[in-house]
């Protein structure tokens, strides 16, 4: 009897092993034969990025490929087949996150799309996605950008915009702020609605920078 308990447990134990090791997350070449870990990926805009293949030999495993944007985004899903697709935010988002299928299983670790940064650091900063913009005297736009109560204020920062342009700060706003005064004409036809996105780019002692994406509704 105890052999027999001895070998049941063992069946068990070796099936969830297999189990295991064909999971979808990592999972084995024959599940997974392409991952996420394949990919990189090139910032086209705020908003839009392009997904790259990194290695052209499993360009082969395109047919069962597709991408599902964040689960909590509620259901980007690109065409069949489409190994590269541009992924579009149309209401942007805080967070942007893409995860790759082959043969309708999740296979390697989600991706977060962000802009690139040159400062090692740059996720420790945390800045608040959505901000507020008023309109000024001379029909300009005053934009805030505010910071958590650990940021260095002395930094130098500038808001960067789809069109080129890009606004150094023109002062400190408050103690956690620094503003920006940009001409309407400047920026009028980036407005969606009452919103505009934008990049903060912060500039740091030795030569390196920290982007983040925001969004801005204008009152």
């Amino acid at each position: 009897m105890k052999k027999l308990l001895f070998l049941l447990f063992g069946v068990i134990f070796a099936l969830a092993g297999c189990a295991d090791e064909s999971g979808t997350n990592g999972g084995n070449t024959e599940t997974c034969p392409i991952t996420s870990a394949d990919f990189s990926y090139e910032r086209i805009a705020q908003n839009k990025y392009k997904m790259k293949l990194i290695d052209e030999s499993k360009r082969q495993y395109a047919r069962g490929v597709y991408w599902e944007e964040g689960r909590n985004t509620g259901g980007f899903i690109s065409e069949p087949y489409n190994i590269e697709p541009l992924i579009e935010y149309l209401k942007g988002g805080a967070k942007k996150e893409v995860i790759f299928y082959y043969n309708n299983n999740q296979c390697g670790e989600t991706i977060i799309l962000k802009p690139k940064s040159t400062y090692n650091k740059c996720d420790d900063i945390q800045i608040e996605y959505y901000q507020n913009a008023t309109y000024g005297t001379n029909q300009s736009v005053i934009f805030i950008v505010e910071y958590d109560n650990t940021f260095d204020i002395s930094l130098k920062t500038s808001l960067s915009f789809d069109n080129g342009l890009i606004q150094e700060q023109n002062a400190p706003s408050g103690i956690n702020a620094h503003q920006f005064v940009i001409p309407y004409n400047s920026i009028k036809e980036l407005k969606i609605g009452t919103y505009i996105y934008a990049d903060v780019i912060i500039e740091f002692p030795n030569n390196t920078e920290c982007v983040k994406e925001l969004k801005y509704y204008i009152k």
